[in-house]
């Protein structure tokens, strides 16, 4: 429920940026809110994903001392910090604004957003506890009426204030899920927030930063390339083009944004419980599977009718964006891939490889960038051409290390899913290029054709019972 409200949320909001704000509007507004959650995933140094992974490994009424030590040690400090450096950023918003969209017509811009921040961060602490506690209902509940009432509140803003009504719409949006967290789950944060006899060991706080390090890292190097692309792609191609391209990196964020939710709450709990390599390798596999039979059927449909989807999501001024999209989607499934093979080193405190594996590929991706667009002057597409392969790039190096450290390999069953999956996606692109239309009309006899071939009966049957008991638990 929360993956399809968050989906149509993100949908409304592209929709409504790029009718009313046009391409340029909407490449300002991304990157700036960009830089936003640039510093929200710097300010909490990564510190939500090592307490998932290690509240879900002493997730019991014997453990409840250490992680009420934990919450209070974690969040007394990390607020302080957050409230400081948000303080600067608005009294400084001046040079930044100048800095990120070369004009400081948009510091109030920055301004308000930022009065959210140290409410932000909060709210990613309390839902990094509530993962960790498997309280995964009560930040189901949490995003979706965040998502609910926030886009209601949007509509209106943006349609009276146009740029600076988005500006308000973030702030509400940063603010809403800590407020909402302390009714829905007010027992739990009362019960986890109580004072502790336990006194956590320096080991135990170094291991908190130390994971949250890696993670911290990781996305501040991503987020500072993203800002970075943003920053050549409007120098070399201007303004517009920035916010037909935004407008492909939006969806391929979107959709990842989505998937990671559940990475994040489902699969890096469960990986963190595996004791041995060979249950570790065997979570991973049905994560894969899982992963691959969502991700091929949706970008297939994307692709065959992305005008009608360009236009649904957009407006005509970004048809242009349609070239852009196989390289990109092509992109994100070796993305997602690479998250999935990386999360398990997470709890297995496997920090330097992290971080190493995280350097190679966004110094590939940046070299890539300045080699086509800088030093070759090639047209947008390759901006795109530059995202596919510098995350095959990274998918390689963490499917290269899985191998050899836990020994992982696909199974069987997998390997052929891939197969299949990749022949769809050769025949999706080939009948677009070929007939547009002929490739519409047959779009559903082949993906019924894959479906067929790929996913056996008995895991329909798996897939409806998990189903109807997540929709019960809800309901309960």
């Amino acid at each position: 429920m929360s993956f399809f409200t968050g989906l149509i949320v993100a949908l409304v909001r592209v929709k409504l940026y790029a009718i009313i704000l046009g391409p340029a509007g909407f490449g300002v507004v991304s990157q700036l809110y960009n830089f936003y959650l640039l510093f929200t995933n710097i300010i909490h140094f990564g510190v939500p994903v090592s307490i998932t992974s290690e509240t879900s490994k002493i997730n019991n009424v014997e453990s409840r001392p250490i992680i009420n030590s934990y919450f209070r040690y974690i969040v007394s400090r990390i607020l302080l910090v957050t409230l400081f450096f948000s303080f600067v950023i608005i009294l400084l918003s001046e040079p930044f604004s100048y800095f990120l969209v070369d004009s400081v017509e948009y510091s109030f811009f920055i301004k308000v957003i930022f009065i959210s921040a140290p409410f932000t961060v909060a709210y990613f602490l309390i839902e990094a506890f509530l993962k960790g506690c498997q309280e995964i209902t009560k930040i189901v509940k949490i995003n979706v009426f965040t998502n609910v009432t926030s886009t209601l509140i949007f509509i209106p803003l943006i349609y009276l204030y146009n740029i600076w009504g988005v500006s308000i719409y973030l702030m509400i949006f940063g603010l809403l899920p800590v407020l909402v967290s302390i009714i829905v789950a007010k027992k739990f944060i009362s019960t986890i927030s109580k004072p502790s006899s336990y006194i956590l060991a320096r080991k135990e706080k170094m291991i908190i930063f130390k994971l949250g390090a890696v993670s911290l890292i990781s996305s501040l190097m991503h987020q500072g390339v993203i800002i970075y692309l943003r920053k050549i792609i409007i120098g070399s191609y201007g303004l517009d083009e920035n916010g037909i391209y935004q407008s492909v990196l939006s969806i391929s964020l979107t959709y990842f944004g989505l998937l990671y939710v559940f990475l994040s709450n489902y699969t890096l709990p469960k990986l963190a419980e595996c004791k041995n390599d060979i249950n570790l390798v065997a979570e991973l596999n049905i994560n894969a599977r899982f992963l691959i039979l969502l991700i091929f059927p949706m970008i297939s449909i994307f692709y065959t009718y992305k005008e009608f989807g360009v236009l649904l999501l957009y407006s005509p001024k970004f048809l242009n964006a349609g070239t852009l999209f196989f390289p990109q989607l092509i992109g994100d499934i070796f993305r997602v891939g690479a998250a999935l093979l990386g999360l398990w080193m997470i709890p297995r405190h496997k920090i330097k490889q992290i971080i190493i594996i995280d350097i190679i590929f966004n110094s590939i991706f940046v070299i890539l960038l300045v080699v086509f667009v800088n030093l070759l002057a090639l047209p947008l597409f390759y901006v795109s051409i530059a995202y596919l392969l510098s995350f095959l790039s990274h998918f390689i190096m963490y499917f290269i290390y899985s191998k050899h450290s836990i020994k992982f390999k696909f199974e069987k069953k997998i390997k052929m899913t891939m197969v299949y999956s990749s022949l769809l996606l050769l025949l999706t692109f080939l009948l677009q290029n070929y007939n547009k239309d002929l490739a519409q009309f047959l779009l559903f006899a082949v993906l019924l054709i894959w479906f067929l071939m790929v996913v056996e009966l008995h895991e329909i049957r798996n897939m409806k019972e998990v189903l109807k008991n997540y929709f019960k638990k809800l309901i309960d």
